[in-house]
């Protein structure tokens, strides 16, 4: 009987992980746009030369570019080394590992002036364009092998159960009507159909992510009057009628992403494991000719 209500609780606890906090949510994008502007304006400034790379503030900007950079190898050492395991939570790390392997690249672009220089500069440059690259590929990767951004690694058992709890506690709310249960049904058959390779993989995987959005959009909207029967039925208040709504709508999302992120995840668990070998590539480059760079400066 104890092993059924620890099972229960976990089942709870595991269906929470695919319901995105508002930070996650709006917090990412927001600060894209904030950089994006930044950036915009910046290149609109290049001309005036408000900045150099050889003193003042475009000097410092590379100087500590180049140590964020460096503290950026934080978070690998921290995940793979015992003895680093009591430095902090390695959630924090891997959010300050994303944060500063954006910020560093906006410290150098105005560091460089938006021109090109020397070289060995263009190089580290090109090198730290890689990286960037290589980093935004991979937040896309990791956040399908993951419970969003900040969340554990998911398992497609995991994933199943949480499916299962959400229909069950779906069906609590009133919201499991027959005209909801075939949408979704229809949704699982057309996202969980088997694919070839590749490039078959890629068109469909646009399909699947339109597909879930239209598909909680159009349940959400069916929504609504099975609700407001169930009030009636229950003698609900204008409140609980709010509430049972809001919360079968943030069960249809995670059920959703549950049954979409199965559908994906053995492709992206592959590619996540190729893309980190490229990527620690990429940033060793991107190291070694930094190192190159900032001697070369400094020396001549």
């Amino acid at each position: 009987m104890s092993d059924t209500i620890v099972a229960d609780k976990q089942r709870k606890a595991d269906i929470e992980k695919l319901h995105l906090s508002p930070l996650e949510q709006f917090a990412a994008p927001f600060f894209s746009v904030v950089l994006t502007l930044l950036l915009i304006w910046g290149w609109q400034q290049k001309e005036e030369y408000l900045i150099t790379a050889e003193w003042g503030v475009g000097y410092w900007l590379g100087l500590v570019a180049g140590v964020i950079f460096i503290l950026i190898f934080i978070y690998p050492l921290r995940k793979k080394f015992k003895f680093m395991r009591s430095a902090g939570a390695i959630k924090i790390w891997f959010n300050l590992h994303m944060f500063m392997g954006v910020v560093a690249p906006v410290m150098i672009a105005f560091h460089c002036n938006f021109s090109l220089g020397a070289t060995n500069s263009n190089v580290a440059l090109y090198s730290m364009l890689f990286v960037v690259a290589s980093g935004i590929a991979g937040r896309y990767i990791y956040a399908q092998v993951h419970y969003g951004l900040f969340g554990a690694h998911a398992k497609i058992e995991e994933l199943v159960d949480i499916s299962k709890e959400a229909r069950k506690r779906l069906g609590h709310h009133g919201g499991l009507a027959p005209a909801i249960e075939h949408k979704i049904k229809s949704f699982e058959d057309y996202v969980l159909k088997p694919t070839g390779g590749l490039l078959s993989f890629i068109p469909r995987k646009v399909f699947i992510g339109v597909s879930t959005w239209t598909t909680y959009f159009i349940l959400c909207h069916r929504l609504r009057p099975i609700m407001a029967t169930q009030a009636r039925l229950s003698n609900w208040d204008k409140r609980q009628e709010k509430q049972h709504y809001k919360e079968s709508r943030i069960l249809i999302g995670i059920l959703l992403s549950a049954i979409r992120k199965m559908a994906v995840y053995t492709f992206y668990e592959k590619l996540f494991h190729n893309w980190h070998k490229i990527h620690v590539v990429f940033f060793s480059m991107l190291l070694i000719t930094g190192i190159i760079h900032v001697t070369a400066v400094h020396m001549y």
